[in-house]
Formats: C-alpha cells, structure tokens, sequence
C-alpha cells in the first residue's frame, strides 16, 4: 500500500487515529490537498520546531495530533505596537530615535575636515 493509497481509503483526518504515524506528504493529501501548505511547509515549521516527528529510517513522520496542535491560531507572544508609537523596528521610541540623531549631528559639526589637520 503506497502513501496516496492510505489516503485514498481514509481521505478524511477523523478516519485516523490522532496518534497514528503519517509520513509528510500523507499529511499534505489529507490535511491540504487543494494547498495552502506543502511538504516543504512542513519541513519549515518541523526546523521551527513547531511540528513535532519522529525519525524513522531517515524518514519525518507525524501525527494528526501533531498537525491539529501546529495548525491551532495562538496569539502572538509580546504583542506589537503600533508603528507610529515605536522606532522602525529597532525598539526605541520615536523620542529615543530623535535624541540620538541630534547627537550623531551634533557629533559630526564637532570634528574637524580631513583637510584641515
């Protein structure tokens, strides 16, 4: 029985057990078979540690559990500010930016021309 066949005669995800092994590509079939996700999709979120398998004979498997738990929305940790309250994306306020380019000009009318050594 190749991989397209286990999904054929099981083509929907309650028909497997939540902890049966599935390899990468049977998880796309069944889970995203019109897309949005692909086995490279997996592969990225297994390197971002957020799909968890086992390696078996070099082989990625894992589990409807694990897919259902990767693929459940979570509210992002540390929340954003909006852009015009913060610093392009460095973490200093707008306050902080406009301090430290004032002293990088105040610093430059300070030094002298090359030429005038």
């Amino acid at each position: 029985m190749t991989n397209s066949d286990r999904v054929l005669a099981r083509p929907s995800p309650e028909l497997w057990d939540l902890d049966e092994l599935m390899s990468l590509p049977e998880a796309v079939r069944l889970f995203w078979p019109d897309g949005p996700l692909t086995v490279n999709s997996l592969r990225v979120a297994i390197r971002d540690g957020t799909l968890p398998v086992a390696i078996v004979a070099g082989k990625h498997l894992t589990t409807r559990r694990a897919v259902l738990e990767m693929s459940a929305c979570r509210p992002l940790v540390g929340g954003h500010e909006r852009p015009s309250a913060r610093g392009a994306g460095t973490g200093a306020s707008v306050s902080d930016v406009g301090t430290v380019i004032a002293a990088i000009r105040e610093g430059r009318r300070g030094k002298s021309k090359p030429g005038n050594r």
